[in-house]
């Protein structure tokens, strides 16, 4: 950050004492641009962190249909409670009306956080948060964990994705 402030401010010297050769405008890299890209860089990387967060404090968490404590935990409870504690948004603990939370996306599109949701059904889904090269974290069988959504029973099984932020 501090090397782009010099360098905006050389070249706002160089435009204003006419030290510039070529004689054609100089634009100066203006730092409003500059801090918009680290605010996007930097809630990404917070982004992450918090969701890692969370999953550290659940991992291995047993699953349970219809849990909300670390004796056991619904994939759509444990995906409520993280938006909650994490980011203070209010979700239902439904998947069937988390699918309608936020926008829909394509699943070549995901991003870290988005919401991603399996139809094991007719009636039943399972609902995770993407992560990243493929990976979402959920409340499975096994417990809160990652897995990959490319693995034969999830890529089967993928439904759709909702982009919460």
């Amino acid at each position: 950050m501090i090397r782009k402030e010099i360098i905006s401010v050389l070249t706002l010297c160089a435009l204003f004492t006419g030290c510039n050769q070529v004689n054609e405008p100089v634009t100066p890299i203006t730092p409003i641009a500059v801090e918009a890209e680290e605010i996007i860089a930097t809630d990404s990387l917070n982004m992450n962190d918090e969701l890692i967060s969370f999953y550290n404090e659940w991992k291995g968490t047993k699953y349970s249909t219809r849990g909300n404590s670390k004796k056991g935990i619904s994939p759509g409870n444990y995906v409520q409670r993280l938006f909650k504690e994490k980011f203070e948004l209010d979700i239902s603990n439904n998947p069937r009306k988390q699918l309608k939370f936020g926008d829909k996306i394509k699943k070549s599109d995901l991003q870290i956080g988005d919401l991603v949701f399996f139809k094991k059904s007719r009636n039943r889904m399972h609902v995770g948060v993407y992560m990243n090269n493929g990976d979402f974290m959920h409340s499975s069988v096994k417990g809160v964990k990652f897995s990959k959504i490319d693995k034969a029973y999830y890529k089967n099984t993928y439904y759709t994705a909702r982009r919460v932020f």
